[in-house]
C-alpha cells in the first residue's frame, strides 16, 4: 500500500513527507513545480521512482491506497474530478488539508462516493489534549478557555470541540477588549480568542470547576490571570531540541502526568529544525496518518460553517448547517 502527496509546499517539506518517513509508509509525490519536486527529491535522498507526472497517475493505480491533497483549496474540485477517473473502481482514502472551503465547489466531496474522506487538523490531535483528559475524563465540568495570542480561531474551535467532546447546539460572539478578543458562549461554556497570534508570546487556560490547567511555558510579556483554585502547568520537555514528553505538574513542580514522545534518534533531524508549534505539528500529522486519530472531513466543514456564521452574524444554531446541507445536496 502506497501513499500519493499531491503538492509540494511548506507544509509538505516539513510536516507531510517526514511524517511518512517516520511512519516507514512508502510514498510518491506529484506536483505541478518541477522545481520544487526536484528540491524535495534531493533534500529527502529520495528515488527518482518517488516522483510521478500526474497526468501519469494510472501508472500506479494498483498501487496507490491513499492520497494527500496538499494544495490550495481552490483546485480541491479540479484534482478530485481528475482521481474520480484514475480511481473510479478502488476504495481511496483521501487526506485533504483545511479549510476545505470558501471555494463552494468543494463540496461536490461530499457527494455520494467511493472515497473515504479525512481533514489534516493539526490542532485536533495535540498531546495536550490527553493530559486534559487524563485529569477530567468526562470533561463536564470544563466551563471556559481563554487562548491569549495562542490559537487562530477556525483551529481552536476544532481543538475546543476535542476537549468538549459535545456537539454544539447553539452559539453565540461578543467582540470584548476594543474588540482585540472574541468571547464564544457555547452553550454556557466560554471561549476567549484574542484576534492576534504570537506562538511564542503567549498561553492557554484551560479552567474547569475545581482546578485550572496553564500552558504558558512560552509566555514572556502576558499578565495571567489570578485563579484561587487549583493550578496545573503543562511542561514541554526538549532533549537535543525535540520534544520528549509534555508534562503535567502541580503548583509545587511536581510532576503528575507525563506524556512521553521517544523520537527515534535517526529521525530527530526533522524535529529540531521546526519551532514548538511545528513540532506539536509533526506529532499531530503522525498521529493522522498511522490512525490514531480521525477527524472526518464531513466535521471539519460542520465545524468549519458554524465558525463562518458566527464570525458574520454572531449567532449560530445547528438548524443553520442542516438547512444549508439540504440546499447543497439537492442542488450539487
Amino acid at each position: 500500500m502506497s501513499f500519493l502527496i499531491i503538492g509540494t509546499g511548506q507544509r509538505v517539506e516539513k510536516l507531510i513527507i517526514p511524517s511518512l518517513i517516520i511512519l516507514g509508509k512508502k510514498f510518491y509525490i506529484t506536483g505541478r513545480n518541477k522545481k520544487r519536486l526536484e528540491f524535495l527529491l534531493n533534500k529527502f535522498k529520495l528515488k527518482k521512482e518517488n516522483i510521478i507526472d500526474f497526468k501519469n497517475l494510472i501508472n500506479k493505480k494498483n498501487e496507490i491506497q491513499k492520497i494527500i491533497l496538499s494544495v490550495k483549496s481552490q483546485a480541491y474540485c479540479e484534482i478530485y474530478k481528475y482521481l474520480l477517473i484514475i480511481f473510479h473502481s478502488k476504495n481511496i482514502k483521501i487526506y485533504i488539508e483545511t479549510p476545505i472551503l470558501p471555494s463552494l465547489k468543494n463540496l461536490i466531496l461530499f457527494k455520494k462516493s467511493q472515497f473515504k474522506f479525512a481533514a489534516i487538523e493539526d490542532s485536533y490531535h495535540i498531546p495536550i489534549l490527553q493530559i486534559i483528559n487524563k485529569l477530567d475524563k468526562n470533561n463536564k465540568f470544563i466551563s471556559k478557555i481563554i487562548f491569549y495570542q495562542s490559537g487562530y480561531y477556525y483551529h481552536a474551535i476544532s481543538k475546543i470541540k476535542k476537549i468538549y467532546k459535545n456537539n454544539f447546539n447553539s452559539a453565540n460572539l461578543t467582540k470584548i477588549l476594543n474588540a482585540k478578543c472574541s468571547k464564544f458562549n457555547f452553550d454556557n461554556f466560554f471561549v476567549y480568542i484574542t484576534n492576534k497570534r504570537n506562538y511564542h508570546d503567549c498561553f492557554t487556560i484551560y479552567e474547569f470547576d475545581n482546578f485550572v490547567i496553564i500552558d504558558n511555558q512560552f509566555n514572556l510579556t502576558n499578565k495571567l490571570p489570578i485563579y484561587n483554585k487549583k493550578k496545573y502547568y503543562i511542561k514541554r520537555v526538549f532533549v537535543k531540541g525535540v520534544i520528549n514528553s509534555f508534562n503535567l505538574l502541580d503548583d509545587q513542580n511536581y510532576v503528575i502526568y507525563k506524556h512521553e514522545i521517544n523520537v527515534s534518534d535517526i529521525y530527530l533531524n526533522y524535529f529540531n529544525n521546526l519551532d514548538y508549534i511545528n513540532q506539536q505539528s509533526l506529532l499531530s500529522i503522525i498521529n493522522i496518518f498511522n490512525e490514531n486519530e480521525k477527524y472526518e472531513l464531513i466535521e471539519h466543514l460542520y465545524d468549519l460553517l458554524s465558525f463562518k456564521i458566527l464570525i458574520r452574524i454572531k449567532y449560530f444554531n445547528i438548524f443553520f448547517i442542516k438547512n444549508f446541507f439540504t440546499k447543497i445536496f439537492i442542488n450539487i
